[in-house]
């Protein structure tokens, strides 16, 4: 799962992204994310390094102390891959791969792929969430939220559907999860699709290597689905930690010089802006934080938020002599140029280097941290 984006827009949580630990410590706070000598990287890549303005050279204890975070319970519940798991995966691939047929003369019945237009979601406070997304549904299919499928029965193409479904507790929207909400949807199209049959032919077409024969390509689809849990499990088990330690963790005040480059941050952002709008600094910051009081009480949060982060981080790599995996840090920089670097405006490496390697850097640093603290867990 790559990460670039993710670190760069929410840089305060563990967000996914490939790291190791080497066994070499760190001697000095600034050693942390330098290159190891013999690193060689791409052309065109400097490597990990973090702003000069934020090596903390402090000694951290005097402003963060960790909680005991060796024997906590951190609530995790590991993900598994079920026989259920893996036959929902195959069959998944034999529809993508089989043939489909328009619906016009019924209504949707078990086995339809219902093309739908979500229009709201009426919480029990009244408040609706619209949302107007298209979305897919194989009436039936294990592959989708427990029976959420079966209130499309019945309904033709043009219809709106309303129906109350309670999502399950540990659904991906906090906003509603867990609750009984009114959900409605138009419906755009309705399909029925005939699946490819599973035999070694089409495990052929496949043109996976080393992969030929049915029961090969299960194992295959297993191991997939094995790697990718295993990726879930560990992010997991990283934001758990990190909730953990910023939850937990006694801060006694803030390295002056790392406040100061946050709070610029902020100043400049402020200048930028009303530069862009033509109005004074103070008419932006009444427009936008409704006074001074509240602009200073944005730059606190906004600083101490990323200075606990920081810290924690710091902290962890210090503590374990761990450093960011340089090559592991010119992957993420390369997907996140080829993939991002055009909506950035940045066409060229060297460039989104320079906008953006400090900042993965310090995602990075604090994703090395956390597998650090995570490893002395499993090994204590």
């Amino acid at each position: 799962m790559k990460s670039f984006a993710l670190i760069l827009l929410c840089l305060a949580l563990c967000l996914p992204a490939l790291v190791s630990c080497g066994d070499k410590p760190s001697a000095q706070p600034d050693d942390t994310a330098a290159l190891p000598a013999d690193s060689a990287l791409p052309d065109g890549i400097a490597g990990p390094t973090v702003p000069e303005e934020l090596e903390y050279r402090v000694d951290l204890s005097e402003y963060i102390t960790l909680p005991d975070y060796e024997n906590a319970d951190l609530g995790l519940t590991p993900l598994t891959v079920t026989d259920e798991d893996v036959q929902i995966a195959v069959d998944q691939e034999l529809a993508a791969a089989g043939t489909s047929s328009a619906v016009t003369d019924r209504g949707a019945e078990q086995g339809d792929t219902v093309e739908y237009l979500s229009t709201g979601v009426r919480l029990d406070t009244g408040e609706t969430i619209e949302t107007s997304e298209s979305r897919s549904i194989t009436v039936g299919s294990a592959a989708y939220l427990d029976g959420f499928g079966d209130f499309f029965i019945g309904a033709r193409p043009g219809d709106t559907v309303k129906f109350i479904y309670t999502f399950p507790d540990d659904y991906f929207n906090t906003e509603i999860a867990g609750k009984a909400v009114e959900y409605s949807a138009q419906i755009k199209s309705i399909a029925r699709v005939t699946p490819a049959a599973l035999d070694d032919d089409f495990v052929r077409s496949l043109e996976i290597e080393g992969v030929s024969t049915v029961d090969e390509f299960r194992d295959y689809v297993r191991l997939m689905m094995e790697r990718s849990t295993a990726a879930q499990n560990a992010q997991d088990a990283r934001d758990a930690l990190y909730a953990f330690l910023e939850a937990g963790c006694t801060i006694s005040g803030w390295p002056e010089a790392e406040y100061a480059y946050y709070k610029n941050i902020c100043d400049k952002t402020v200048a930028a802006y009303a530069s862009v709008n033509r109005i004074t600094e103070e008419a932006y910051i009444a427009q936008t934080y409704g006074s001074r009081q509240g602009y200073d009480k944005y730059v606190e949060d906004y600083c101490s938020e990323r200075l606990t982060r920081d810290m924690i981080a710091f902290s962890l790599v210090r503590k374990y002599g761990v450093r960011v995996d340089p090559q592991e840090y010119a992957d993420e920089l390369r997907y996140g140029f080829d993939h991002y670097g055009a909506s950035y405006g940045v066409t060229d490496l060297a460039v989104f280097e320079e906008r953006f390697g400090g900042d993965l850097t310090m995602g990075l640093l604090l994703k090395t941290g956390l597998d650090a603290a995570l490893a002395d867990r499993d090994n204590g």
